[in-house]
């Protein structure tokens, strides 16, 4: 009788074990940032010229430190499901989600003042080895 419990002890402790390890992992999005402000060749500079993200992890966005920039991915490529993200004056882009792409690296220049007839390139997509997200799986 005590080998009995002793064993279904044992059992029911091991179903335990697995049933506890074979929970799926919740994975929480976080944004990963890219900070623009006024500074290089062109007008502005970025923190990360690659920024490499994760398309089940990462929510991709951008922040001003001054005024309005326009995120435009170039070569008819981009990564989202719209080719241009705004970014207002002193915030954060707004979310998008990445598409559920193969993994990829995605070029893009950043266009200062886009509200404006001033609208100009101020960080070309192959200024400071690429401006491009580097996106993985």
């Amino acid at each position: 009788m005590a080998a009995r419990r002793v064993g279904l002890s044992i059992l029911t402790a091991c179903l335990l074990l697995i049933a506890a390890c074979n929970k799926p992992e919740r994975v929480v999005k976080t944004d990963r940032l890219v900070t623009i402000q006024v500074g290089g060749k062109l007008g502005c500079e970025v923190d990360y010229p690659v920024a490499v993200v994760y398309v089940f992890k990462h929510y991709p966005r951008w922040k001003s430190d001054d005024k309005a920039y326009r995120i435009h991915f170039v070569d008819k490529k981009s990564p989202f499901s719209v080719d241009s993200i705004d970014v207002p004056a002193g915030q954060k882009s707004s979310v998008v989600d990445l598409l559920d792409k193969p993994a990829d690296y995605y070029k893009y220049e950043i266009l200062s003042d886009p509200d404006t007839s001033q609208q100009k390139v101020c960080k070309d997509a192959d200024d400071d080895h690429d401006t491009g997200l580097n996106v993985k799986r």
